[in-house]
């Protein structure tokens, strides 16, 4: 699956959820493909899980920034949170230590990303801003596989 395709195609539920709670989504994602292994089913509850942790983050709303791109043999997706409050760290505080609202959340997102040989963790980004840093292997494409 494409990552960026993926990302492109936020699941309606996960969009729904933001919307709910005034949160825009801000996506800045490579035109080529990240081909990585994690199916459309799975994506979506690492969205879903991902977007319920930024709603408690950013109570009053704001921005879900997302930044997608390669790195070496990784694909790396970095989601910051940016607050109306002007609070850019709350997504990162939940998700690095988890508390009774957010720890199944926490729980799936590594599930799911370690499935696949990959790693979510809190960290700045390549922008400096601290969030989350999700990185997956990439996957051979097929469009390589024939050359």
């Amino acid at each position: 699956m494409d990552l960026c395709q993926m990302l492109r195609d936020v699941p309606p539920a996960c969009m729904t959820l933001l919307q709910a709670n005034g949160i825009a989504l801000d996506q800045r994602l490579p035109d080529e493909p990240l081909p990585v292994g994690v199916g459309d089913h799975e994506w979506e509850l690492l969205l879903a899980n991902v977007s319920r942790i930024a709603c408690l983050a950013m109570q009053g709303g704001g921005t879900l920034q997302l930044l997608a791109r390669s790195e070496g043999s990784r694909a790396v997706v970095h989601f910051m949170d940016v607050g109306r409050d002007a609070c850019t760290t709350g997504l990162a505080q939940l998700f690095g230590k988890p508390d009774e609202r957010t720890a199944g959340c926490v729980r799936a997102c590594e599930y799911i990303v370690h499935r696949h040989g990959g790693r979510i963790y809190a960290a700045p980004s390549s922008l400096g801003s601290l969030g989350l840093t999700l990185r997956l292997p990439l996957r051979p494409s097929l469009s390589a596989a024939w050359q």
